[in-house]
């Protein structure tokens, strides 16, 4: 298999590779409504939630980035979600881990690639284009909680018991913002904002499908593009699934309508037991 290259800098990929570990990390705690689990293994970070048999929460980000990736750490990978209980996971591997011995590796550790993720930049000072719509955004208080994470699951259509509770841990956590738009007081978009140092990232998203076409998530990136800048952000950084001719990728199409460029192809690795 032919690997990919990145001409980003390889301190800016782990720079947004980090950013993406930092906020979602902060589901993983002892005391989440599901549970959960988290391990630094071979410079990426593990996440685990058995009960939820969804990818986007159980993978490794980061891997490679601090360590090589060798035969004993995806031992150890493998070992932290066989004692967590978890079915299938994959970890994502950025161009800057990526080799034929990476790939020889992982075949003969029993993984296969899955698909792809893109990560998405921007540099926060680049020019803003302003989005199409007219709703007005509002902040997400924390009596909004629950319905931030019951418009994700019926958005994805996630229905596991107590997810949408686990996704609501975001909800006033350190470095997260919360923006919202209602029609006829009625909560129909969300997106969510998490700052650390001088990155922000755009994190979950999501919008109800009778009102998708409106240009309600554009005014959403607006806001948070917005935000970020006002807290003195040097980037932003957003992951998305992979678009295609035959796939098209709405969440994609509104990063680039705002100025965000691919960074690079993430590969998920994925195992099975």
């Amino acid at each position: 298999m032919k690997y990919p290259t990145s001409n980003l800098d390889q301190n800016l990929v782990r720079a947004l590779e980090y950013s993406e570990v930092q906020y979602w990390k902060k589901y993983y705690n002892e005391t989440a409504p599901l549970t959960s689990y988290a391990s630094v293994i071979g410079g990426g970070m593990a996440f685990a939630v058995p009960q939820v048999p969804i990818l986007a929460m159980n993978r490794v980000v980061g891997l490679g980035l601090g360590h090589p990736i060798t035969k004993e750490v995806l031992e150890t990978v493998l070992r932290f979600y066989h004692e967590a209980g978890v079915k299938r996971f994959f970890v994502q591997l950025s161009p800057a881990v990526l080799s034929a011995d990476t790939y020889s590796i992982l075949q003969a550790s029993g993984f296969r690639h899955y698909n792809n993720w893109t990560k998405h930049f921007r540099s926060a000072d680049k020019k803003l284009t302003i989005a199409e719509g007219s709703f007005p955004v509002l902040e997400l208080r924390a009596e909004d909680a629950s319905q931030f994470g019951e418009l994700i699951c019926s958005c994805f259509d996630w229905n596991y018991e107590r997810l949408d509770q686990w996704l609501n841990q975001s909800i006033g956590a350190p470095g997260y913002k919360h923006y919202a738009v209602q029609i006829d007081e009625k909560m129909v978009g969300i997106g969510a904002l998490h700052v650390e140092g001088v990155s922000a990232s755009m994190a979950f998203a999501a919008t109800l499908p009778a009102y998708r076409g409106l240009g309600i998530q554009q005014q959403l990136l607006q806001k948070r593009i917005e935000v970020a800048r006002e807290l003195g952000c040097r980037y932003l950084v957003s992951e998305t699934a992979e678009e295609t001719n035959n796939k098209p990728v709405t969440s994609a199409r509104n990063m680039r309508r705002l100025g965000f460029e691919i960074a690079y192809q993430r590969q998920n690795w994925i195992f099975e037991f």
